[in-house]
């Protein structure tokens, strides 16, 4: 099996501070990337700032504002962010939340 080198590569993975979210975001970490998990789970995201490599950002991606300052958080500990994985259950909405990050189309849900 061939696994990509994303050394230099900034990643940010919602829903990162547990399940699904978590597993991506320790692969792309395993493969060099800097990564940021966002989540609500606040609880969560303390515990995997404390025991991690990873940047763990409490975040609702529902509400804007939070987007912006996790944003701004993630860009000034990580550098400018070129991956965007989103792993929660508030699919409907991808295309609303990820258009302001500066991605011009959204996949096919």
């Amino acid at each position: 099996m061939t696994h990509s080198n994303m050394t230099g590569q900034t990643a940010i993975v919602t829903g990162g501070g547990q399940g699904i979210g978590l597993a991506v975001a320790a692969a792309l970490r395993s493969v060099g990337a800097k990564v940021t998990s966002w989540d609500v789970n606040t609880t969560a995201m303390i515990d995997l700032g404390a025991t991690s490599e990873m940047l763990a950002v409490s975040c609702d991606i529902t509400d804007f504002a939070q987007i912006q300052t996790a944003l701004a958080t993630t860009e000034h500990q990580l550098g400018p962010v070129t991956t965007l994985l989103v792993s929660q259950a508030l699919m409907r909405q991808l295309p609303n939340m990820i258009m302001p990050l500066g991605i011009t189309s959204s996949p096919s849900i």
